[in-house]
């Protein structure tokens, strides 16, 4: 029990139990106003568009016109990342695909609260995740008064920010160590071990000179096959919860396979797909996207 508070008292809700005595236990439809955004046709998106769209993942691009001009939070409805909060101010675009959500609480304290809360959790198990303002105006949560509403979002802002620095520095220290493993990788596979050792011209204009005694070769005289990966019919929509794995390109980086969120597919369509079957052995090679040329 955190004793920063003298007095507490149930909270009524299962899941959070006792709560300072003077905060408010109550529904989020008594403190949001929520609604659903407006679709935007394909044509109304605009490379350089003044103003940003908001989708059920986030920031999905741009547009030259907007639905919502105030301090708003951004709820995600649809998709993977659905329940997703932002707290947005100034001229924006809220596609059908994300909640607008207005308070007459402090909006920060009120962001941290929906972000602390999980709303992804109210998703449902279809191959569309999706949740309804129905099911996040039914959640209860506890409520101080709005100063200390403002007090709380302020310490958070502090702290979070702390927290973010030490990550970003972090995040600099692995990119250079990243560099430098590149770095060995390459010289033992393009120069060998032995320094001294006597070289050659490759006749490859980006290797250079290699070991005398190393053969060039082009890869398709080491492969048995080299070829694209198939999309299943259909797409995201005949993925279910288990079943065959279907490896994709977020699940391809150099250290290993990441499965915290591999996509299942049919016995039946994993046969339909029978040309992209991965064997033990191969090398995986993502072909598109920001992650162009991560292999394992």
């Amino acid at each position: 029990m955190n004793q920063l508070y003298e007095h507490y008292k149930p909270s009524g809700i299962d899941w959070l139990g006792d709560i300072p005595s003077h905060w408010e236990a109550k529904k989020l439809k008594y403190c949001l106003s929520i609604q659903s955004g407006d679709a935007l046709v394909k044509e109304g998106f605009i490379d350089g568009g003044q103003y940003t769209v908001f989708g059920g993942n986030g920031e999905m691009g741009y547009t030259d016109k907007y639905n919502s001009e105030e301090l708003s939070l951004i709820i995600g409805r649809v998709g993977a990342k659905c329940g997703n909060v932002r707290l947005i101010a100034g001229k924006k675009w809220i596609s059908d695909n994300a909640l607008l959500a207005h308070t007459s609480e402090d909006y920060e304290f009120m962001a941290y609260y929906l972000e602390a809360i999980n709303l992804n959790r109210l998703a449902n198990v279809s191959a569309q995740p999706l949740i309804t303002g129905t099911l996040v105006r039914d959640q209860a949560i506890s409520l101080p008064p709005l100063a200390e509403q403002r007090s709380i979002a302020e310490h958070l802002d502090r702290k979070t920010a702390q927290i973010d620095d030490l990550v970003a520095r972090k995040e600099q220290l692995l990119a250079l160590l990243q560099q430098k493993r590149q770095a060995i990788i390459n010289e033992a596979v393009t120069r060998g071990l032995d320094a001294n050792a006597l070289k050659k011209e490759s006749g490859i204009e980006w290797l250079g000179e290699i070991p005398a005694h190393w053969e060039v070769k082009k890869l398709k005289y080491l492969t048995t096959k080299i070829g694209s990966g198939v999309t299943p019919l259909g797409g995201a929509n005949v993925y279910i919860d288990s079943g065959v794995p279907l490896l994709r390109s977020q699940n391809v980086y150099p250290d290993g396979l990441r499965l915290d969120d591999v996509a299942f597919v049919t016995e039946e369509v994993h046969k339909s797909m029978k040309g992209s079957q991965v064997q033990v052995g191969d090398v995986l090679l993502n072909i598109t996207g920001a992650s162009i040329g991560r292999c394992y």
